[in-house]
């Protein structure tokens, strides 16, 4: 128990990383809706429209299946790093004598150092990888945050926008809700959302909601 303890370990690890890559990726995917127009991915796509299902590992492909591999490595060299030795020895008789015998949980060190090494190169996996647009705020999994981003401009059909491509930005027309909606230095406010209409990139110099 002992020695497979490592094991029970970096599995649990992999449960938390797969989560956090899991959201990671959304808001990824997510920020990419702001650099150029496509369609939703839904978990069952409606026929005839043009949204794409979601990944069969819940992450694309191209991040699941290295991490599958990585991890993979990592418990076989854990297996190879603490191991279990049971040494029975024997009497000049060949007979085996138990009382000598030696059990203990024993290591290795190069395997430890190149399971050391894999860990790192699962925690930097997508550490150096940058947003495509200035998308904000980052939703990733927040259905709250998700469903503000959602509300649609005036002019947008509620019944075929979710249907086709769709782009992030600010709505040219107003959101349904915007009507005469100010701030407190009498500017108005805008609205970011993800219509089937034209959308202009947001400057910092203007207040969303």
């Amino acid at each position: 128990m002992l020695a497979n303890t490592p094991q029970l370990i970096i599995t649990i690890t992999y449960y938390f990383y797969n989560n956090a890559l899991t959201s990671m990726l959304s808001s990824a995917e997510c920020s990419t809706y702001g650099v150029d127009r496509k369609p939703l991915r839904a978990t069952w796509p409606v026929k005839g429209s043009q949204q794409r299902s979601t990944y069969w590992l819940i992450v694309p492909y191209q991040y699941g299946i290295p991490i599958l591999i990585l991890y993979t490595i990592l418990h076989w060299l854990v297996s190879q790093s603490f191991h279990y030795i049971l040494l029975i020895p024997y009497d000049l008789h060949d007979q085996p004598d138990f009382e000598m015998r030696i059990r203990s949980p024993e290591f290795s060190t190069l395997p430890m150092l190149l399971a050391v090494l894999i860990g790192k190169v699962i925690l930097c996996f997508l550490a150096f990888r940058r947003f495509k647009s200035m998308m904000l705020p980052l939703a990733g999994s927040c259905s709250t945050a998700i469903s503000a981003a959602c509300h649609p401009p005036k002019d947008d059909c509620t019944d075929t926008a979710a249907l086709g491509p769709l782009m992030w930005g600010e709505t040219v027309s107003p959101a349904v809700w915007e009507s005469d909606y100010f701030d407190g230095t009498g500017g108005q406010i805008r609205h970011c959302s993800f219509p089937s209409l034209d959308t202009t990139r947001p400057l910092l110099t203007k207040r969303y909601a």
